[in-house]
């Protein structure tokens, strides 16, 4: 047996009398047909449209932030615009949809490395965002919209940016810090000085916590040819909120504001980023990664939060997805035998992420690799990934290990 995706062929990892399991090719969003033939018989099956890679037509995209207070040109505003594709019900995330970012006037894009326009790729939870610096005073806009060029009309979002400047600038780059709530984290602290939005080097920026408990370490630095200073801010089992203050000297003035608030636990959402549904025929697994925010209707990302990792190796009972070994009834499946299970502890960067890197543990296929991720005091997601049998080359003998593509995963059949 062998199969087209698009014009593509796909890899056949296991073929029963009921199921045909794929590594399926990379592909832009929109519909593919498929087409599966049979070699010994000259028989030919062709579907239309029946695999949908990212967004649909009938996907939507829903603006989660697109607002910020007024910034300062050559300052990374304080929130990001972030985006999130859903499926026609309003509720679906869609992971693997692409969405492209363009802003006006010169605007930055964290996405696009800085420039104003590129396209991204929504994380398994169907989000996307990029932080925005503006070029020049007044506002400027970002449209972010899935698919481009795909379908028509295209579905977009809009977001604004007002900025302004002044002869002597100062400014927090991501001003507004979220950490666990009794974390014991170092932050960094930034501030850049400008002038009528140019970068000032060498000038001293003294630094200092007006509120709340924690330790600024230097307390001044001295801005660089970008006209950044950089200091460290440590806290200790955070339990209120920490202000602080960054302002040039000598006259400590202008100043800017920096605040870190405190996340409690039952206020911690885990959403999926990548990882999720791997099926491995040799190769390692790539990192399941999660990412900790709050529960605001725009979740902020949370620093220090601790994530736990369980991994239970298992093999089927009866029946192993996409395997069989023979089995008439794929869905009559028996109890799963453990064979390994083993935990660990990561605690989220500064963007709020946490990653573990799945194994299994030497097991040949098929098993099954479950990984579930907890945190706060309940948020739990659970990812099961699949070690399957080598597919056989034309010649009979095992071909090399292969991987189905998850950087441009296929989301749903249709």
């Amino acid at each position: 047996m062998s199969a087209l995706v698009g014009s593509s062929s796909a890899t056949p990892l296991a073929v029963t009398s009921t199921l045909m399991t794929l590594a399926v090719p990379a592909h832009a969003d929109g519909p593919q047909k498929i087409v599966v033939t049979d070699a010994s018989s000259g028989a030919v099956t062709s579907m239309t449209g029946a695999l949908t890679y990212g967004a649909a037509a009938s996907d939507n995209i829903v603006l989660l932030n697109g607002a910020n207070p007024s910034s300062l040109v050559g300052v990374q505003a304080a929130n990001p615009m972030s985006v999130r594709v859903v499926a026609s019900d309003g509720v679906t995330p869609v992971g693997g949809a692409t969405v492209g970012w363009s802003g006006t006037n010169g605007l930055q894009l964290s996405a696009c490395g800085g420039a104003s326009s590129c396209t991204m790729i929504t994380d398994q939870n169907g989000n996307a965002a990029t932080w925005l610096t503006a070029s020049m005073a007044g506002a400027s806009y970002v449209t972010a919209t899935i698919a481009p060029g795909v379908y028509s009309p295209s579905k977009s979002v809009t977001g604004t940016l007002s900025a302004t400047q002044s002869a002597t600038d100062i400014g927090i780059p991501n001003s507004y810090i979220y950490a666990s709530q009794g974390a014991s984290v170092s932050l960094p602290v930034r501030a850049r000085v400008l002038s009528s939005g140019s970068p000032r080097n060498n000038v001293q920026v003294n630094f200092s916590v007006v509120g709340g408990s924690g330790n600024i370490s230097p307390s001044s630095a001295a801005t660089d040819a970008n006209g950044y200073a950089s200091v460290t801010l440590s806290v200790t089992n955070l339990s209120g909120a920490v202000q602080g203050l960054a302002c040039v000297a000598p006259g400590n003035f202008p100043c800017g504001v920096f605040y870190v608030n405190p996340v409690p636990l039952s206020q911690q959402v885990l959403q999926p980023v990548a990882g999720g549904g791997q099926v491995s025929t040799g190769l390692a697994f790539q990192p399941v990664v999660v990412r900790v925010v709050d529960s605001a209707a725009s979740p902020h990302s949370v620093i220090g939060a601790p994530v736990s990792f369980l991994t239970t190796v298992l093999r089927g009972g009866g029946f192993v997805p996409g395997v069989g070994s023979g089995d008439t009834d794929p869905g009559n499946s028996g109890m799963p035998v453990i064979l390994k299970v083993t935990q660990g502890f990561v605690v989220t960067d500064g963007n709020g992420l946490a990653s573990a890197v799945p194994s299994s543990a030497g097991y040949g296929a098929p098993v099954e690799v479950d990984v579930s991720a907890s945190a706060g005091t309940s948020a739990f997601i659970d990812n099961p990934l699949f070690v399957m049998p080598a597919p056989p080359s034309e010649s009979g003998s095992s071909s090399a290990p292969v991987r189905a593509p998850i950087t441009k995963p296929v989301e749903r059949f249709r």
